[in-house]
């Protein structure tokens, strides 16, 4: 099973090998990676594409969350478009407030 995570982090380099690690010891196949700077500058955007066991991905995820360095983890359905992340991406941005 193939699933897509959008997380809200921290903008700095090690959050990158903090969720690498944590999802490398989980034992799950990372198909995609990307982070990217949000339109604010403490944040980034962390998308990730990964393969394994549904109940495995979900302890991720949920272990993602616990991450001091991570504000969100959504999922991000299949057939995505560009538009809907930057929509969803500003939504999260509003609701987490000023950093």
């Amino acid at each position: 099973m193939s699933r897509t995570l959008l997380a809200f982090v921290n903008n700095e380099p090690e959050v990158l090998m903090r969720v690498t690690g944590l999802l490398r010891r989980k034992g799950l196949d990372i198909k995609h990676i990307s982070m990217g700077e949000s339109k604010t500058p403490a944040v980034a955007y962390l998308v990730t594409t990964l393969t394994g066991e549904n109940q495995d991905i979900n302890q991720a995820i949920h272990q993602m969350n616990k991450l001091i360095d991570v504000y969100r983890v959504d999922e991000i359905a299949y057939g995505f478009n560009a538009e809907q992340f930057w929509a969803l991406a500003d939504e999260n941005l509003t609701a987490m407030g000023p950093m």
